[in-house]
């Protein structure tokens, strides 16, 4: 999850809820424990989100992992250091660009896009099955 978006989620749960408020303060809590009440609720609720969030992120990687085992083994193949690669998607939005694993020493020069002739950047590792 980037920082972007937790950054949201915590605003989406920063401003306090009146009614929840008015709701403890009729119960007969004070105002002031009513409004900590009302914030340990929505820190509660903000965490929950963000756990949901990390944990669908996980889950989406897991099962990325998965289809490429998946694959690996439909191909005869095995996932395995030696099948990784490097990808970059240029700024055109059109290629992405796969070079062999980086060195150990993680040196890995930029790419050329083979639509708009570009330097990519961002380089991000993918596993990608062998050919047999």
């Amino acid at each position: 999850m980037s920082y972007e978006q937790r950054k949201e989620i915590s605003r989406r749960h920063s401003e306090p809820d009146r009614d929840a408020i008015a709701s403890y303060v009729a119960q007969g809590c004070s105002f002031k424990e009513a409004e900590t009440v009302e914030r340990l609720e929505r820190r509660i609720c903000c965490i929950e989100e963000l756990k949901a969030e990390e944990l669908a992120t996980a889950e989406e990687e897991l099962e990325r992992r998965r289809l490429v085992s998946r694959l690996a083994l439909l191909n005869g193949t095995t996932p395995a250091r030696e099948n990784e690669a490097v990808a970059w998607e240029c700024r055109c939005g059109w290629s992405i660009i796969a070079s062999p694993s980086p060195p150990d020493d993680g040196n890995v020069g930029p790419a050329r896009c083979p639509e708009c002739d570009a330097f990519t950047a961002k380089p991000t590792t993918i596993t990608k099955p062998m050919s047999p």
